[in-house]
């Protein structure tokens, strides 16, 4: 979604993604579902952080590694759906 941050990492295996607060997207919530409707996988944000009471639930680790790009770019796209999906749902 629009005002959505990204790390654009110069090497490793993941890039930080951190969607716009004011959408309620939580990351955590929304794992089962990316998984099971979407076929794409990430890892939720809030573990990463200690404050817990829900700091980092707009975030999510994305590994791009042993990925082709062809295979990124539709993974991009499904989780675009299901953030395009919920944003219209919560309207």
């Amino acid at each position: 979604p629009e005002g959505t941050k990204h790390t654009y990492p110069d090497g490793g295996l993941f890039t930080w993604v951190e969607l716009p607060e004011e959408l309620n997207l939580n990351t955590t919530e929304l794992l089962k579902e990316a998984n099971e409707k979407y076929k794409v996988a990430y890892v939720a944000g809030e573990g990463f952080f200690v404050e817990g009471g829900g700091k980092g639930n707009n975030c999510m680790r994305m590994s791009f590694s042993a990925v082709p790009p062809e295979k990124i770019e539709e993974g991009m796209k499904r989780l675009g759906k299901l953030f395009d999906d919920k944003i219209k749902e919560n309207k």
